[in-house]
């Protein structure tokens, strides 16, 4: 999918839904800590800190294993081993107190790592630097030389094209897909050094890149490698390549993500077709002229059964209509087409490895799903309906997509997992497309329902409340384990519409 973006991350939208599920995690693991008996977090400054801040992932004795730890992919870094992801030092070598401090100040985009500048102060931050070093005798050695960096050669299409060479010849695609959605052949095996399951990183997104999204961090990457992942460090002994080359491999990585990360502020903006009908699939030409909306999701905490390490981080929405119908296009990576025999091993990794906090448990894969929530009635007065396909007090008005079969259909629902498919239809129609790691689908609907006491009007120039859910069935996620949005708004600008 082709998508410029312009205008920076609205922030407030991705990071209340990351907030919101990284909270939940240590709340639903908090039951777990009377019976647990941790190892004792060492002496010394910082340890009221460690404890309060860091002890419910990584475990008051630093390995790892948290009370939060197993709700988790990836998992909390073990401490005592010494090996960080992100580091200036070559591979294997412990962390800098820089690289140290950076990644407590700003996190790891894309895992419960949160970054704690906000919460604590400069001067505990280098409190916990210190405190993080105890759990290790690593860190008692002499001090880590940092590696140094040659110049970046002038970014040009000549650079971008040797870039995708070494791309090819360093075999990237094996992890991260041919257009680095994080699709690769290895992904169903990928493990990191625990033996725990671990995600490719999509390429397209770099505003979730742990080690930072710039050409320089994607390049310091690929020197230092990320330990403790399958991402190794790149040399020009064991790999055949220098360090220019290097330099266009990050340059080119860096180009598959937009120039500036994706607005998430909640307005999504519909854009009239003034001749011709509306595209009948995904793929048409006409979608490269509408604006496309990138829609933060988190795991689905809010009602049981929860699921806390969704796949599917986001969906890009765009919206089309004319004076008779409404269009929308959601376009989302996935690493598979579910449900999908090769991702066999991945699936018996997350049940072996994850509490998945709530039964049933899981026991096969499941198709790939979308749920869009809207409120059965539209009007500036009305009251929204619970952003999960409402609930026994107000219902709600649902399409619902499975990949297989390949169907959709609308109905009612009080809650997602009670839905009654509507007796008077409303030509809801889609087309679903899925090729190199991304999905793309569409559904169409009459501006005007049949029925207006079970279904909604769409425009009128009162804006269109839209929630979203989505679920890899290669991940487990089945019934209501997935990831949500909260609500979003359509706004369709129109005088009137017809039948």
């Amino acid at each position: 999918m082709s998508i410029s973006c312009s205008r920076r991350v609205g922030g407030s939208a991705g990071r209340r839904v990351a907030s919101f599920v990284a909270a939940t995690i240590l709340l639903a693991a908090t039951a777990r800590a009377q019976a647990a008996k941790p190892a004792t977090a060492p002496e010394g400054p910082g340890k009221t800190l460690y404890v309060k801040w860091c002890s419910g992932c990584h475990g008051d004795g630093g390995a790892g294993d948290g009370y939060a730890a197993s709700y988790m992919i990836p998992r909390p870094r073990d401490l005592t081993l010494g090996n960080f992801y992100i580091r200036s030092t070559k591979t294997g070598d412990v962390p800098t107190d820089a690289d140290l401090r950076r990644t407590i100040t700003d996190g790891f985009p894309g895992t419960a790592m949160s970054g704690w500048k906000t919460a604590l102060s400069t001067a505990q931050i280098d409190t916990l630097v210190q405190y993080v070093k105890k759990f290790s005798p690593f860190f008692s050695g002499p001090a880590p030389t940092v590696l140094a960096a040659g110049p970046e050669p002038a970014p040009n299409s000549e650079g971008l094209v040797e870039g995708r060479r070494v791309y090819e010849q360093l075999k990237c695609f094996e992890c991260h897909g041919q257009k680095g959605y994080g699709d690769g052949t290895s992904v169903p095996t990928l493990m990191d050094d625990q033996k725990m399951p671990i995600f490719s990183a999509d390429l397209s997104k770099n505003w979730t890149f742990r080690g930072g999204p710039t050409v320089a961090d994607i390049y310091r990457g690929f020197r230092t490698g990320l330990n403790g992942t399958p991402m190794p460090a790149y040399t020009a002994e064991a790999n055949n390549v220098n360090d220019e080359q290097l330099w266009r491999l990050a340059q080119y990585v860096r180009s598959l993500a937009p120039a500036a990360p994706p607005d998430t502020s909640s307005m999504i903006h519909a854009t009239m077709k003034m001749d011709g009908p509306l595209p009948a699939t995904p793929d048409d030409k006409a979608w490269d002229e509408v604006p496309a909306h990138y829609v933060p999701l988190g795991g689905q905490v809010a009602i049981k059964p929860r699921w806390f390490t969704p796949s599917i981080d986001g969906v890009w929405v765009q919206a089309m209509y004319d004076m008779k119908k409404l269009a929308l296009k959601l376009t989302w990576h996935d690493a598979s087409r579910s449900p999908d025999t090769t991702f066999a091993p991945w699936i018996k990794k997350v049940v072996e490895t994850l509490d998945h906090a709530d039964p049933p448990p899981i026991t096969a894969q499941g198709p790939d799903r979308i749920a869009i929530t809207f409120p059965v009635k539209i009007a500036a007065d009305s009251l929204r309906p619970f952003f999960l396909g409402g609930n026994s007090v107000r219902s709600a008005y649902v399409w619902r997509w499975s990949s297989s079969p390949d169907t959709a259909e609308e109905g009612t629902t009080r809650g997602l997992a009670r839905f009654t498919p509507l007796a008077a239809k409303n030509g809801l129609g889609h087309s679903a497309r899925y090729q190199d790691g991304e999905w793309q689908l569409q559904f169409t609907r009459a501006l005007l329902p049949v029925d207006s006491t079970t279904a909604p009007t769409f425009g009128g120039d009162l804006p269109v409340p839209v929630a979203f859910f989505a679920a890899d069935g290669s991940n487990g996620e089945i019934g209501m384990r997935g990831s949500m949005s909260g609500w979003y708004t359509i706004m369709i600008h129109m005088m009137g519409a017809t039948q």
